[in-house]
């Protein structure tokens, strides 16, 4: 590897660190509810095209990619300089300490610095049209997904517009998740195998910067069953899955991404058949966000075999088997320390509680200072989850097979 990329990683570590100290203020979600006058407006469209830096940065530095590079400079510096003019509707929006407005600002100054050192880095400065395009396509998926709280509230009285398992809105976001998945297939299929390589990892890197924001969203609120802070705890198998998505794709670790693939899809597909929102307005960040990043993680996931040369096979399937149960037990341990020292169960990756109210959990209890835990139940929860990972494989081989077959007929 070239000393210049030991340095791009290391800034992108920098840049990632900051990133998520920032995402732990409230305010970074938080001023995204407020458009009542035109210079909050005009700030939060200016703050929403800073936040595509997440990619436009981490693409430049860890692909060395001419359009993420270009986009940083013209684009990203300019509106991030702009930003700064706006923070002070931003640091007043709601209480910040020292520590969050130092962060704010350091950020977003080493987003310009970076945005400089990837231009001057480049030999061949010229802008393309085409380089907007990707632009203005990335900002859509950059908007908050807490944008659409205030209609949350204002039609919360609306009974038509609550989500409840199996009912209108349930059926259109099932039908969303298999249209999201073609759609992106289509997308991507004709493009050069470079080029599909950095749309899907382009893609992992703005699902893993929803992860974060919801940090931000959850110092000031509850998600779904979660309280407070506990919310944005990436441990539950699918958020888990979200985390590592980038690296793996980065790494092109096929062992890795194997995992990944016979873990997250039947994760996010169990969490489609049986959503844990509970009964909310469409238009709530529990809602949102749930569908949003879960019809993402299954259309992202999905293509990892497709397109990044990866094959399931049997040792995958023992891979999992390992991972699963080593997975479960750390956050069975983590679980208990935090319901001993909070004295709320925050029930990661349902280790304590079952979602479903079956009884099970309350078999074999084993009591931990002031938490508890079911070991048939736990047993139970990594044999359905292993089980669903092998079913995950067993689909895969036999459309595989089936696919072959057609192919070689088709050939013939």
């Amino acid at each position: 590897m070239r000393k210049s990329n030991y340095i791009n990683i290391i800034l992108a570590m920098i840049y990632l660190v900051l990133e998520v100290l920032n995402a732990s203020s409230s305010n970074l979600l938080e001023i995204m509810l407020h458009n009542n006058t035109p210079t909050l407006i005009i700030g939060n469209i200016i703050r929403i095209i800073s936040m595509s830096s997440f990619l436009f940065i981490l693409l430049g530095l860890l692909r060395d990619n001419k359009m993420a590079k270009l986009n940083s400079f013209y684009l990203i510096m300019p509106f991030t300089i702009a930003e700064l003019m706006f923070s002070n509707d931003y640091i007043y929006i709601s209480p910040m300490s020292i520590f969050e407005m130092i962060i704010y600002y350091v950020n977003h100054i080493f987003i310009i610095f970076i945005a400089i050192y990837l231009f001057l880095d480049l030999k061949d400065k010229k802008y393309k049209l085409n380089y907007l395009k990707w632009f203005v396509l990335s900002l859509i998926f950059f908007i908050p997904l807490n944008i659409f709280e205030p209609l949350a509230f204002s039609l919360d009285k609306i009974e038509f517009l609550k989500f409840k398992i199996f009912n209108l809105w349930h059926i259109i976001f099932f039908i969303l998740f298999i249209l999201s998945a073609v759609i992106f297939y289509l997308f991507i299929k004709k493009s050069k195998e470079e080029e599909r390589y950095e749309i899907i990892f382009g893609s992992s890197l703005i699902l893993f910067y929803m992860l974060i924001s919801r940090i931000s969203f959850c110092r000031l609120n509850n998600y779904q069953t979660s309280i407070g802070i506990l919310g944005a705890v990436p441990l539950y198998v699918c958020s888990f899955g979200t985390m590592l998505l980038p690296l793996a794709i980065y790494l092109k670790n096929k062992k890795f991404l194997n995992i990944l693939f016979l873990v997250n899809m039947p994760g996010a597909i169990i969490v489609l058949v049986n959503p844990t929102t509970g009964i909310t307005n469409i238009f709530h960040y529990d809602v949102v966000y749930f569908f949003v990043t879960h019809i993402a993680l299954f259309t992202i996931t999905l293509m990892i075999p497709i397109f990044l040369a990866t094959k399931p096979n049997i040792k995958s399937l023992k891979s999992v088997a390992i991972s699963l149960a080593i997975y479960f037990v750390v956050i069975l341990f983590i679980n208990l320390i935090v319901t001993n020292t909070t004295n709320i169960d925050p029930n990661f990756s349902f280790v304590s509680k079952s979602p479903l109210n079956v009884g099970v959990d309350k078999l074999m209890v084993v009591k931990v200072n002031k938490a508890s835990f079911s070991v048939l139940y736990l047993f139970i929860l990594y044999i359905v989850q292993f089980s669903l990972a092998a079913a995950t494989y067993l689909f895969y081989r036999i459309y595989n097979n089936f696919y072959k077959k057609i192919k070689k007929v088709s050939c013939n």
